[in-house]
């Protein structure tokens, strides 16, 4: 049976914690980065519609994409700003983001 208040006890549980909460942090730094990393800096807003990039089929879209449908054609629209939210807790890491996209368009689309 193990003493809990024995000092080796008790330091090898703070060195779990502090493991714990470490992995975390890094792992979400990690995200934080590779979202900042594939996140364009800025978007085009003078842009036409047809400047912007068609995309064949929604399966084919490799990012957070808004997809505008015109004349049977999917548009990707361009990104204004991305938001994101982390909270750290334990091993627990929860993220949000948040995208924000304009249509540079005349008329409205779907």
């Amino acid at each position: 049976m193990t003493n809990r208040t024995d000092p080796a006890f008790l330091m090898i549980a703070a060195q779990c914690l502090l493991k714990g909460f470490t992995a975390g942090l890094v792992t979400s730094l990690l995200l934080c980065l590779l979202v900042l990393l594939t996140t364009p800096a800025s978007a085009a807003v003078d842009t036409g519609f047809e400047e912007l990039d068609t995309v064949a089929r929604p399966a084919d879209v490799q990012k957070g994409s808004l997809l505008f449908k015109h004349q049977g054609q999917l548009r990707d629209a361009p990104l204004l700003h991305t938001d994101v939210e982390m909270n750290v807790s334990g091993l627990i890491a929860r993220t949000r983001l948040k995208q924000k996209f304009i249509n540079t368009c005349d008329e409205w689309v779907e």
